[in-house]
């Protein structure tokens, strides 16, 4: 492979471009990928005269080139130029008659390649070595400054939250588990949203002081609970230790601060009790099958999310003391869960928990059994 090392201002890369003869989809390029926040902090970067990675060409006779590596940043740079989308927000952006067109960018032009070489590995190659940021590592490179970054990180030191052991240590060192809890402190501010939007929008608004306060103080008091909890059974155990079904209970946590801490071991047991028969099969448990397939399809999805939270707080009553819920009532018959199986807690007619346990087990151990025959 011959290469040649070159700087070009950003107008000359858009010149080509624009005379049609700069390709920026050869067959082996990915998809546009990169959202507005991306887009923008790229342009950021040029303002604060930040040097940019290098662009890879591969040089297609006289004047043509084909794009190998850059394609995200040039299209970037070709939506600021020619639009309005990533300007500053009542800006007449100067920089971008001024500064834009001569900002220098490190191109390597790739003018030919050896007999058996394939520009196609080599794109492999490039984009493969070392490891790409991912979500949370680019939002803590983006918003390293913000106040909902300094929130989002002290939780994540909590010893009562490190102790759940919700997220492997490996996990932990792509920063995981600050992700987790991301999404976490988005649901106790603006209650159920798609996982990909709502984030990003905290990072880019940032947190007002009564943001932070109530962030803050549901997370403390879903912490207290959720500390409680442990001492029955260690989360870490079950199957609410799973991001999704954790991001539910911690949901239904935050939803009812009213409960005291006796109401809400009494429905941790119970859902112990029905953890056996949470699975996407058709054959068990109607209202726990829904559960257990919104947490694989769509799972991210507030539709997917409100449904969960749904079946739930079905699962512990509607605030009746003498009727059933729904979906308790199907689970009670599934089950074939007695009436002496019932009491009322905190005016809610619900379950047993060891009458419900019973119940379950009896009738889920036979298919396991079976299952494990097979």
């Amino acid at each position: 492979m011959d290469f040649n090392v070159e700087s070009w201002p950003i107008e000359k890369l858009l010149a080509l471009y624009k005379e049609k003869k700069l390709n920026l989809n050869p067959p082996y390029q990915r998809n546009p990928i990169w959202s507005k926040g991306a887009q923008k902090s790229l342009i950021e970067s040029i303002k604060s005269n930040a040097p940019l990675p290098t662009f890879f060409l591969l040089k297609k006779g006289k004047e043509n080139y084909e794009m190998v590596d850059g394609q995200q940043r040039t299209r970037a740079l070709i939506l600021y130029n020619n639009t309005n989308e990533l300007d500053e927000k009542g800006s007449l952006e100067p920089f971008k008659s001024t500064g834009f067109p001569k900002y220098p960018l490190n191109i390597t032009i790739i003018t030919s390649l050896s007999s058996g070489e394939h520009i196609e590995d080599y794109y492999a190659k490039i984009n493969s070595s070392g490891l790409a940021l991912n979500r949370p590592e680019t939002f803590k490179a983006r918003y390293f400054n913000t106040k909902f970054l300094e929130l989002v990180e002290g939780i994540v030191k909590r010893n009562d939250f490190a102790l759940l052991k919700l997220v492997p240590e490996n996990s932990k060192k792509r920063m995981l588990d600050r992700d987790l809890v991301e999404e976490l402190v988005a649901l106790t501010i603006h209650n159920i949203t798609d996982k990909k939007e709502q984030v990003e929008k905290m990072y880019e608004s940032d947190l007002s002081k009564a943001e932070i306060d109530k962030a803050t103080t549901l997370f403390n008091k879903a912490m207290d609970v959720v500390t409680e909890f442990n001492k029955i059974k260690p989360i870490s155990t079950t199957r609410y230790r799973q991001r999704n079904d954790f991001y539910t209970l911690f949901g239904f946590i935050t939803a009812h601060t009213n409960y005291d801490n006796a109401t809400f071991k009494h429905f941790y047991n119970i859902l112990l009790a029905v953890e056996l028969g949470i699975k996407p099969d058709r054959t068990g448990c109607p209202p726990l099958y829904e559960y257990a397939l919104n947490c694989i399809t769509q799972s991210n999805s507030s539709v997917a999310r409100e449904r969960r939270l749904n079946i739930m707080q079905g699962l512990f009553g509607d605030n009746n003391p003498k009727k059933l819920s729904t979906i308790q009532s199907t689970v009670a018959k599934y089950y074939s869960v007695p009436k002496s199986g019932l009491e009322v807690i905190n005016n809610n007619l619900t379950f047993t928990p060891s009458t419900l346990s019973s119940a379950v087990v009896a009738k889920e151990k036979p298919s396991l059994v079976s299952q494990a025959a097979i």
